[in-house]
C-alpha cells in the first residue's frame, strides 16, 4: 500500500492508493501504514517517529502524508512538503508524486502553486514508472504548464499512463484526444519514443521540433471546416465552435499496418466519421443494402 496524494483536474483528493508497484518497504513501515488504515493515528505516529529519525524515505512521505491530512497531528502543509522533499530526494517515487502534487495544485503560502517544480518532480517519479505521475506530467506538456508544450512528450507520457496496469479511463481518454489531433509524423514519433522507454530512464529526445498542441488542435477544427465545406459546397457550412464539436464525432486513428490501410469508423443512422491511420479523417454517407437474413435494409459502410 502506498500513500500517495492524487490529482482530479482542478481537485486535488487525498486517498489511500493499493499500487501494484508499491516501492518495498520495512515492516515497521507497513505496520505504521496498518494502523494508519484502521485510523490508529497516534500509534501509526509512534512507529514511524524513530523510522523518520533514521532517514527512512518510505517513513517520511508516511509522516508527511500524516501532516498533509491532518491524521493525529496538526495539519501543516509546509512541514508535509518538506517530508516529502526528503523522501523525494533519496529516490521516493511515492513522496516526489505527492511533492509534485502539492506544488502543482499550491497550499497557501505554506506551499505557494509551482508548475515548473511540479514537473520536475512529476518526471522523477514518471521515470521510477509511476503511471499516475506519467499521466500529470503527459497532461502538463499537453497544457503547455510548467514545461512547453509539446504534442509528442505528451503523447508519449499519456501512452506510457494508458499502458499501465493500473491505468484508468482518464490517461485513455486524453491520449486519443492528443492523438487525434497529430500530424503522422509527430505521431510516430510520439509512438517511438513511448516505445523505447525504459523504467528509470529518461525520455529519448524526439527528433522533430516541438509542436504545441492547442496549435494542433487549431489546424484540426481547420480541416474539419475545410473537409466538411468540400462535402457539402458552400451551404451551411459550420463555424470554428461547432467543427470542433463535429470533430469529437470522428473515431481515434488507429495504428500503422504494414502493407495495409487500416481506419476506424462509427456510423449512426447512416451517417458516417472515418478516421485512417495517416490522420485523414473522412465523412459520408453509408449506403443501404438488403440483408435477406432478416429481411430489412440495413447501413453498410464499406471498408478501408
Amino acid at each position: 500500500m502506498t500513500l500517495k496524494t492524487h490529482i482530479s483536474g482542478a481537485v486535488v483528493l487525498l486517498a489511500f492508493v493499493f499500487a501494484a508497484r508499491a516501492e518495498p518497504v520495512s515492516a515497521e513501515v507497513e505496520k505504521a501504514r496498518a494502523h494508519l488504515s484502521e485510523g490508529e493515528y497516534a500509534e501509526s505516529i509512534r512507529v514511524l517517529k524513530p523510522l523518520v529519525e533514521a532517514g527512512e524515505p518510505a517513513a517520511m512521505n508516511a509522516m508527511g502524508f500524516h501532516l498533509d491530512n491532518g491524521y493525529g497531528v496538526t495539519k501543516d502543509s509546509r512541514a508535509a512538503a518538506e517530508y516529502y522533499r526528503k523522501a523525494a530526494e533519496q529516490g521516493n517515487a511515492v513522496a516526489q508524486f505527492n511533492l509534485a502534487a502539492m506544488l502543482k495544485k499550491g497550499r497557501g503560502l505554506g506551499v505557494p502553486r509551482d508548475d515548473r517544480m511540479a514537473a520536475v518532480w512529476f518526471r522523477k517519479a514518471a521515470e521510477h514508472g509511476d503511471s499516475d505521475a506519467q499521466f500529470e506530467l503527459g497532461s502538463m506538456y499537453r497544457e503547455g504548464r510548467g514545461v512547453p508544450s509539446d504534442a509528442v512528450s505528451a503523447y508519449a507520457w499519456l501512452a506510457l499512463a494508458a499502458s499501465a496496469d493500473s491505468a484508468d479511463k482518464e490517461a485513455a481518454r486524453s491520449l486519443d484526444e492528443v492523438s487525434k489531433v497529430m500530424t503522422p509524423a509527430l505521431f510516430s514519433e510520439g509512438k517511438r519514443l513511448a516505445a523505447t522507454w525504459k523504467p528509470n530512464e529518461p525520455l529519448a529526445a524526439s527528433r522533430l521540433k516541438p509542436v504545441s498542441v492547442d496549435a494542433l488542435t487549431a489546424a484540426f477544427v481547420d480541416r474539419v471546416i475545410h473537409q466538411t465545406k468540400q462535402a457539402v459546397g458552400n451551404r451551411n457550412w459550420p463555424d470554428a465552435q461547432s467543427a470542433q464539436s463535429q470533430a469529437t464525432a470522428f473515431p481515434a486513428r488507429p495504428d500503422m499496418q504494414p502493407g495495409r490501410t487500416t481506419c476506424n469508423t462509427k456510423c449512426l443512422n447512416g451517417a458516417c466519421y472515418r478516421t485512417y491511420d495517416d490522420g485523414r479523417m473522412v465523412q459520408f454517407h453509408a449506403k443501404q443494402k438488403w440483408n435477406p437474413l432478416n429481411n430489412q435494409f440495413e447501413w453498410d459502410s464499406g471498408t478501408c
